[in-house]
């Protein structure tokens, strides 16, 4: 049975309806109509009171999405999907390689000239890599060989995690892409951390965390790339900051297992004046810590490794993002070295995705997990997970860990909870 979908001209009007809610708020809110000029806000706002405006925008995005997939038609789709893409991504791995966004003038516009001067590449070559990105407006072309920023590439000059993010795709993902269906065939149905595309990429038996931790380079663009990827409206924790209700936890502290930077530990910090936080990572997450003034004495960070036990007596147990990173056996692993310190009532909280049946998902959102499912595959052999995953894996971890509730703000981390029983 052919997939239903809507008429070209049935979706065309929700496109319409949905711009008009949008174009409405802007002009009601005295904001600047949405463009890619580099200056200005260009972002819709985010949160509860703006819950119709996002609404809206994650509508127009689908139907814009199957809008164009229906005018393409088969032949052209497949051209896009593989051709077109290939080179996007080549050309985004230039422009960070070179630091192009860097030699750009954030007002006006800078000569190819220079461009050429500064990084050594010819003009021709420049230009043949520029267009392709001015496609998606990542820069403009004002008049013919000068070249001017939009929204989005200023965006990786002003915003060092946006180029973070850039970097880390370029270097340490796009590479591993391309050797997937080779290590499919490799390596088989295998359950090995160390056994993923990014392996036979990079010539390594580390797993993915421990190759890019011990390169300073690596590790740096990985830490930027996961503060980027909390930013935006999609793979973010602010839902679950909003939504979860912490305050019922009273005076607690909170363990944040492998928490980076900080990021969601500061959030709630911010937000709850009964909650303490130890942020607990490898030395080279600490090291990019910025420790708001006023948060000093409720936040701090301690060195350690969660395949070890873990030394922390503690209310909660929280660990976002990280268990999708593991394949089974490790993330049970993981979760046996916190269940050693827990005490009966002691919660541990996943800010995770969960995984939905294919189509139940507005496109914007679901278009984001699917990546990040094939993200776990090809650099962790690893998975995303629907909820019975999550519930069967903490049962195998330990079936004293009774499941309590999932939190599952739309487009957001979800969060699961734990308690434990003795």
């Amino acid at each position: 049975m052919a997939e239903k979908v809507p008429s070209l001209k049935d979706l065309a009007i929700s496109i319409s309806e949905n711009a008009t809610i949008i174009e409405d708020f802007l002009v009601a809110n005295d904001r600047p109509h949405l463009s890619f000029a580099a200056t200005g806000d260009q972002m819709l706002p985010m949160g509860p009171e703006f819950e119709h405006v996002q609404d809206a925008r994650i509508t127009l995005i689908g139907k814009a999405k199957l809008l164009l997939d229906l005018a393409l038609g088969p032949i052209d789709g497949v051209k896009n999907l593989s051709f077109s893409n290939l080179h996007d991504l080549g050309a985004l791995s230039v422009i960070y390689r070179y630091n192009i966004p860097s030699l750009v003038a954030l007002e006006g516009e800078t000569p190819i000239g220079e461009i050429s001067k500064a990084t050594g590449l010819s003009e021709r070559r420049l230009l043949t890599v520029l267009r392709q990105l001015m496609l998606h407006h990542v820069f403009y072309e004002p008049r013919e060989n000068c070249v001017a920023h939009t929204a989005r590439s200023a965006l990786l000059v002003r915003d060092p995690n946006a180029m973070d993010w850039l970097g880390h795709i370029a270097v340490e993902c796009l590479p591993p892409t391309a050797k997937l269906s080779e290590a499919l065939e490799v390596f088989g149905s295998t359950d090995k951390d160390n056994e993923a595309a990014f392996n036979l990429t990079f010539n390594t038996k580390e797993n993915c965390i421990q190759y890019i931790s011990s390169h300073p380079l690596s590790a740096k663009r990985f830490g930027g790339a996961l503060a980027f990827l909390g930013d935006g409206d999609a793979v973010s924790y602010e839902g679950i900051v909003q939504i979860y209700p912490w305050g019922q936890l009273g005076v607690s502290k909170i363990v944040d297992v492998g928490g980076g930077r900080g990021r969601l530990s500061f959030a709630l910090a911010e937000k709850y004046s009964d909650l303490t936080f130890v942020v607990q990572d490898q030395p080279e997450m600490g090291k990019h810590i910025e420790y708001p003034p006023h948060l000093m004495d409720r936040v701090s960070f301690e060195v350690h490794d969660f395949f070890t036990p873990q030394p922390i007596v503690a209310e909660v147990y929280l660990l976002g993002a990280v268990l999708h990173d593991w394949p089974d056996n490790k993330a049970i692993e993981i979760i046996q070295n916190l269940v050693a310190a827990m005490k009966d009532g002691a919660r541990i909280i996943l800010a995770e995705n969960v995984k939905m049946q294919s189509g139940s998902q507005p496109y914007f959102f679901e278009a984001i997990i699917r990546a990040m499912d094939m993200q776990m595959l090809t650099m962790f052999n690893s998975q995303e997970r629907t909820l019975a995953d999550w519930k069967a894996l903490m049962q195998k971890a330990d079936h004293r860990l009774e499941f309590c509730r999932v939190v599952s703000p739309p487009g957001h981390f979800s969060a699961l909870e734990f308690v434990f029983h003795t």
